[in-house]
């Protein structure tokens, strides 16, 4: 809308960008056993670690997106644009052959004080009508547990949620067919995927799932979660 272009001349930064950490199994088992400080950040965390799930995405998610045993996800949150599309813009089913998960999201719908109901976030905000829960709340809920779990405070701050992504992406590549893999966590591409790995298709909710239940199973407390 401008005669000029005021970027133009402007060199782009291309620094390395940071690897990033991923838990060990061990230490996502031990995680998950703890007690947590807030049983929501437990459980979006839990959520992100099983299903690949980018952090906006989970807050996102509307008692209307909770499935039998899949979740229908469309929108991403964030506290400067709040609802959105997801990143690529695509509706995808993620699935989550977990029963006491997805228990645990309808029972934490359906508890949303503030009377919404199926449009009503699942991760609500106690305080704020309208709104999921503050992201930096999973974050620093996590970095807590793991320090509970003995971490110390630097060693902890090495984690974020977003990792859960990389450690999904990682353990699962190599289970199942990539066509499955880019279905279940909205990359578009076999680079991402792959970027994302280094630490509807007919069977596709079948193998996604059994590669689930084989990988990340082990490493669930399997029990009723309290958020």
């Amino acid at each position: 809308m401008i005669e000029t272009d005021l970027s133009a001349g402007i060199v782009y930064f291309a620094g390395k960008e940071r690897e990033r950490q991923i838990l060990t199994p061990e230490t996502v088992k031990t995680l998950f056993a703890a007690d947590w400080q807030n049983g929501k950040a437990k459980l979006a965390n839990m959520l992100a670690c099983v299903t690949g799930l980018r952090a906006g995405e989970i807050l996102a998610l509307r008692a209307v997106d909770l499935g039998n045993d899949c979740l229908y996800v469309s929108h991403s949150f964030n506290p400067f644009d709040g609802l959105k599309s997801t990143k690529n813009g695509e509706s995808r089913t993620v699935q989550v052959p977990f029963p006491f998960i997805m228990d645990a999201l309808i029972d934490l719908a359906r508890s949303n004080p503030h009377g919404q109901v199926a449009d009503g976030y699942v991760f609500y905000s106690d305080m704020v009508r309208g709104k999921p829960l503050d992201e930096k709340v999973l974050l620093s809920d996590l970095r807590k547990a793991l320090r509970k779990i003995g971490l110390s405070a630097a060693e902890s701050k090495k984690y974020t949620v977003h990792g859960f992504r990389h450690f999904f992406t990682s353990y699962t590549k190599g289970k199942i067919d990539d066509r499955f893999l880019k279905m279940q966590t909205g990359h578009r591409t076999d680079k991402m995927l792959t970027h994302y790995s280094t630490h509807d298709i007919d069977g596709q909710a079948a193998a996604v799932q059994a590669a689930q239940i084989q990988i990340f199973g082990g490493l669930l407390p399997m029990e009723r979660i309290g958020a």
